[in-house]
Parts: C-alpha cells; structure tokens; sequence
C-alpha cells in the first residue's frame, strides 16, 4: 500500500510473492471461511474467464487473461498474514498505510512537477500514477469513522493528496475518478456524520479549498469536459486522445458483437479490434483499449464482461450485512476500491496492468479482514493469545 506510487512493479513482485506463500495455508485454515466466502465473486470471476478462454485455448497466450483475473485470489494472502496477528487488523493501521503511500506518492509528484519536467509520473505513466494515488488516497478515508478522536481528520488528506496527483500529472481520468470518489464518500460520511458540527465545518473547508485548488491550478474544466469530449470527438479530424479513444471504444463494441459470448481471446485483443474497426490504424498501436469493459468484453466476450463484474462485486461483500452489525470501515474501504477501479477503467486499463491489479488484491483482502475484525474482534483476540 505504500510503495506502489513510487515503485510500482517492485513493490508488486514482493507483495506477490509474500501473497503466494501466505495464501494456501490461509485457504486451508478452518478458522478462516469467512475469508474464503469473502473471495466467491472472485472465484466466479476465474471460472468465467476459464470458460470463456476454452474455445481460444490452442493459444497458449490466451490464458494470460485467466491468469489476470486468478491474481485477485492472492487477497487471501494478506488476509492469511493478518488473521495471525489479529492486533494489527485494524481500520487505522490499514488507512494509515494506504494514507503513507499517497501522501509520499503526492509529494513526489509535486517535486518532479515543480522541478520543470512537466507531467508527473514518479517514474511511471501519469496516468498509472495519478491513479495508483487516487486509489489510496480515498482507501485511508477508511479510518476516519473508526475513531472519534480528532486526529481522524488526518485521513482527509488522502483525497488532497489523490487531487495533487491528478492535477500535477494532467490526467483526466484520474480527476474525473476523484470527482466521483469525493460525491460519494462525502455523502455517505455526511450520512453518518449529520449531526456532528465539526465534521460538517471540516468537510465544508475541505470542499472550498480542493475546488479552489482545482479551479485555480486549470484543470478543472478540463477534467468536467473530458467525457464530453470523449463522447462528441472534440477533436474530430485529428490524432488527439478523445478522438483515438473514441476509435478504440467504437472498436471494443463492434470487436464484441463480432463474438458476443466468447470473445475473441486475450491473445487477439487488438487485432480483433483494429479488424472491425474502420479506424483500425488509429489504434493499432496500443496493446489494449484503455477501457476495462472493452477488453474484457473483445477478449471474453458476455463472460468476459460477467467475470469483470464479479470483481468489482468483491470489494462489496460487505454490503450484504448492511440489515446486522455493518462493518464502517469496510463498508467504505469497500465502496472506494470497487468505484475507482470502475471510474478509472473507464479511460484506462486497471486490471490486467499488475500494479494495479496486485494492489487491488490487496484491497480486497484488506475490506474481508476489517469485515471479519469488525464482526468478531474477541474470537480473533481469542486466537491470537492461544498462539
């Protein structure tokens, strides 16, 4: 959680190794079936993408994309290592995690953005960047309805710190998934927190100095207009993004309706696309269409697009408890890593990049263990003194 802004793809070999090694004896303890019903939309996922890949399977590479989707099993792992030392599953110490890596990953930006070299990126593409940050950056919103004590406005950072990354990398889906991020935990925090004054004052503050800070910096409207220009091909007649992205979404549909329940394989993605599409030389290029949905749907087809679902359904598991003894913090870990992996999908590929999809496995063990913690912190207790 907190070096992939920094470090993505080393951060990510470690956390997948330590996952690998943590996540078969977590699967096989008893103690741990909440876990294991945590993870069924994900094994759902897995099954999908295998049954879609089997008409593909004399290729070798189509398996690739089972093998994408298989990584969110890893949440096991962190899941497996925080079951056994039950006093460090807690909301703060995972926001805090998640709030050091983007408060490090927002300051780096802001170095290499004020040093002259243009678009932040912290060594990586901005878009990947800023969304790494925007992705953290509201997960540490999770602490702040654990604690009472007046240092849980801390937490609030973590949306600055996403809003700093968008803004000093350029990059409008980030923004736009910010956007969206703040509308909905601001409202679900303003539900839980109506008659708190001081909340409402600090959210209020907050409110004024992030749109001013927006407003001023230029991107704003930039970021507001983006899907509109997505949309309508602003930039008609020419390479710009809006008009290749547009080509590459009109590609994923027609490429989809081409084979509509298996896909065409993940190993013939983009040719599968460029054939169907009249602006095939637009994208052929790239080796994937910016657009979760899209590639799921030209490499899997209807099952493609069912097992992306299930993924974003995972984080969400939480919510079907809402009538009992609700989790806060999972609830709204939960709803934070399922909508920025849907808004960030929209104008870039999230799953399927590795950092992106470690970290979501990562966060989606993170919400099973608050859910768990949360629903029966004594049995856990109990474990770990017997231990």
């Amino acid at each position: 959680m907190v070096a992939p802004p920094l470090a993505g793809y080393e951060a990510v070999y470690v956390a997948m190794g330590a996952a690998l090694l943590l996540s078969v004896p977590a699967l096989l303890d008893a103690d741990a079936a909440a876990m294991r019903a945590g993870l069924w939309p994900v094994v759902v996922a897995v099954i999908l993408m295998c049954l879609a890949t089997l008409p593909h399977a004399v290729t070798p590479l189509n398996w690739v994309g089972v093998g994408i989707v298989a990584l969110a099993l890893l949440a096991a792992g962190p899941v497996g290592a925080l079951l056994h030392t039950p006093r460090l599953v807690t909301p703060i110490m995972i926001a805090a995690l998640c709030l050091a890596g983007a408060c490090l990953g927002a300051t780096a930006g802001l170095l290499e953005y004020f040093s002259g070299a243009g678009r932040s990126g912290v060594g990586n593409n901005p878009i990947h960047y800023a969304g790494i940050v925007v992705i953290l950056g509201f997960s540490a919103l999770a602490g702040f309805p654990s604690t009472r004590n007046p240092w849980r406005y801390l937490f609030f950072l973590g949306p600055a710190c996403a809003f700093a990354a968008a803004l000093v990398s350029g990059s409008r889906g980030p923004m736009l998934a910010a956007i969206a991020l703040t509308a909905v935990t601001g409202t679900i925090l303003l539900v839980w927190n109506r008659k708190d004054h001081r909340f409402l004052l600090a959210a209020g503050l907050f409110a004024l100095a992030g749109g001013g800070a927006i407003y001023l910096a230029g991107d704003g409207a930039r970021a507001i207009s983006g899907l509109y220009g997505l949309i309508s091909g602003a930039d008609a007649g020419t390479a710009g993004s809006d008009t290749i992205r547009k080509a590459m979404y009109e590609a994923g549909v027609l490429a989809f309706l081409d084979s509509p329940v298996w896909g065409h394989g993940y190993a013939n993605l983009m040719d599968a696309a460029t054939s169907a599409s009249p602006n095939g030389d637009l994208i052929a290029r790239f080796d994937h269409l910016h657009n979760d949905v899209a590639d799921f749907a030209v490499a899997g087809g209807a099952l493609g697009i069912a097992a992306y679902a299930m993924l974003l359904l995972a984080p969400l598991m939480p919510l079907r408890r809402l009538g009992q003894t609700p989790s806060r913090p999972a609830i709204l870990l939960g709803i934070v890593v399922s909508l920025s992996y849907l808004t960030l999908g929209m104008t870039n590929a999230m799953i399927g990049v590795l950092p992106q999809t470690m970290l979501f496995a990562v966060l989606v063990g993170a919400v099973i263990v608050l859910d768990m913690s949360e629903r029966d912190p004594r049995a856990l207790m109990q474990r770990d003194g017997a231990q």
